[in-house]
């Protein structure tokens, strides 16, 4: 069984996959996927026919074209989706002006440099964790005092990865 969180145009969707079996948010589904090409899928959904494109763009980024529609999706296992939403909604992220790690993991990217002014919302490092990239954001602005690790260094949780003044 496969577990996503997926949106289109805005709109999250729960689907579960099973078998031959697909849920979606609450309606359940027959479907046979079959690759005809490098990029190309024939889909037999209930009783359906539909030739489908697919453009992968990294991260779970997807470009999608079905009969003719083109949309562009984001495709999460639910275990990311609930790791993203418990990133976004920490509030002890910044504590007195210290960025400090929600978990442990490895400092993939430092977005900025001592002296920069930073804006709420900024993607200040790239941590990962649980081979998942999470973006830890500044919540309030302010000019950066001093930064303790460096691309490449493990930080466990609680470590102060950035001073923000």
């Amino acid at each position: 069984m496969s577990d996503y969180i997926t949106a289109v145009d805005s709109k999250k969707y729960h689907v579960i996959i099973n078998n031959n079996d697909v849920k979606i948010n609450d309606s359940q589904y027959k479907y046979e996927l079959t690759k005809a090409s490098n990029a190309v899928y024939l889909l037999k959904l209930e009783n359906k026919i539909y030739d489908i494109t697919v453009n992968h763009f990294g991260s779970g980024r997807y470009g999608i074209l079905i009969q003719g529609r083109y949309f562009e999706t984001e495709v999460k296992t639910r275990l990311r989706e609930k790791a993203e939403e418990y990133l976004k909604n920490k509030t002890d992220v910044l504590n007195k002006g210290e960025m400090k790690a929600p978990m442990p993991g490895l400092v993939v990217k430092i977005n900025v440099s001592v002296g920069d002014k930073v804006k709420a919302g900024d993607i200040l490092v790239v941590l990962e964790a649980m081979k998942m990239e999470n973006n830890l954001k500044s919540v309030h602005s302010g000019t950066i005092k001093k930064i303790r690790f460096k691309e490449g260094e493990n930080v466990e949780k609680g470590d102060v990865i950035i001073t923000v003044d």
